[in-house]
């Protein structure tokens, strides 16, 4: 598997790149722990297998790949790369290195795309060879970007290589990066305004793991699909396995119903995150065949409001004892509360009378990460529910 990634790096004309990069441990530690605990296990599913073994040697090869083209602690990197094995090892591998991921929309128009790289001022452009393609023809990140990365199988650019595994026997150098360092700067998706950027440090990610972990049951065992790319990559630092479904992340309403269907029943899938919308368009496809999906255990809607229509069709595929959430947050504080399938069906009274849509009960996240815009907010207050326990998404 390791082989199927491969990096294609060249010097950006005229720019230099400072310094060599120190390897941390906190959040990649997590991956290693679950290595050590189930190397055989399937981190991530695909058309193939990806085990914990596998995706650590990957992301091991790509860090060393990734520091000898200079990449080092605080270098901004822009990631344009599918969900899949590739992703994971990129992002996993910047992380280890206390590199910054820089997180967009990849379905920003281009002018508004390259609005975000001008204000992120990205040092590495890591991409597959069409957003690199994309890159030299909307002038994303002129001006910044020193390096540019393909990921991918070597076509349109000449006189490269890729990269090559390190050497065997050398063992990787774990240094811990501090809680308030910024793990990442994820740019919202401008559907309430122009998008910002919104720097995301480790003390933030760590409490949404346990979040999902400890509310939403996902951990060993779990195969979780998520059309959100940041919540599918937390699935395997949960011990999860991660199902990346074959859909274009840039057209979501363009997805098929009927392929999460059968991605859904071919893995086994026990937990879904998805927005009400395509959830919607699930709901329809199923209900209109008599399906069933009952694999599942738990799902999690998130981005706008789950409408009590939407709702209803929701859990008419759902076996009885699966529950659904909606989840309430925004890029800038994370998802900060949720409310079970039940008590939002007992607020839809109230809802539909004008009263507002309600929110549910704070999780125990970490404050905002920074002051949330008005366009953040929901219309309506928020209103107290029980406390939202899902059952275990763990797959029969």
């Amino acid at each position: 598997m390791s082989e199927s990634l491969r990096l294609v790096a060249f010097r950006v004309r005229g720019a230099s790149v400072r310094g060599s990069a120190v390897i941390t441990a906190d959040l990649a530690g997590l991956l290693d722990g679950h290595l050590r605990r189930r190397p055989e296990a399937v981190a991530c599913r695909t058309a193939v297998a990806l085990t914990y073994e596998e995706l650590a040697r990957l992301v091991d090869d790509t860090a060393a790949a990734l520091r000898r083209t200079g990449v080092r602690a605080g270098t901004r990197t822009v990631v344009l790369v599918p969900p899949g094995p590739d992703l994971l090892a990129v992002v996993f591998a910047l992380l280890r290195l206390r590199a910054v991921p820089v997180m967009v929309d990849p379905g920003l128009p281009p002018g508004q795309l390259r609005s975000c790289l001008a204000e992120a001022a990205p040092e590495v452009f890591i991409g597959i060879p069409l957003a690199q393609f994309a890159r030299l023809v909307f002038g994303w990140g002129r001006g910044s970007v020193r390096t540019s990365i393909t990921v991918g199988p070597r076509r349109l650019w000449l006189g490269t290589r890729p990269h090559r595994p390190r050497p065997p026997g050398r063992t990787p150098v774990y240094e811990a990066g501090r809680g308030d360092d910024m793990a990442l700067l994820a740019y919202t998706s401008g559907s309430t305004g122009p998008p910002k950027g919104v720097p995301l440090r480790r003390r933030h990610l760590l409490p949404l793991l346990r979040m999902l972990r400890d509310s939403a049951a996902i951990g060993p065992g779990t195969r979780m699909l998520s059309t959100f790319p940041p919540f599918a990559m937390a699935a395997p630092l949960l011990g999860a396995t991660v199902v990346c479904p074959d859909i274009d992340p840039r057209r979501l309403d363009r997805a098929s119903p009927a392929a999460l269907v059968d991605d859904i029943r071919r893995y086994g899938v026990g937990a879904l995150f998805t927005a009400p919308d395509l959830l919607d368009r699930l709901a329809r496809y199923c209900l209109t065949r008599g399906l069933i999906l009952d694999s599942l255990n738990v799902v999690l809607a998130s981005g706008a409001p789950l409408s009590p229509t939407v709702l209803g069709r929701v859990r008419g595929f759902l076996k009885p004892q699966a529950v659904a959430y909606s989840v309430y947050g925004a890029t800038e504080c994370m998802p900060v509360s949720a409310i079970a399938c039940g008590e939002l069906a007992a607020t839809a009274a109230a809802t539909n009378g004008g009263a507002g849509t309600c929110l549910g009960t704070p999780w125990r996240t970490p404050r905002s990460v920074s002051s949330p815009s008005p366009t953040s907010r929901s219309a309506g207050g928020a209103t107290t529910c029980s406390s939202p326990r899902a059952p275990s998404a763990r797959s029969p």
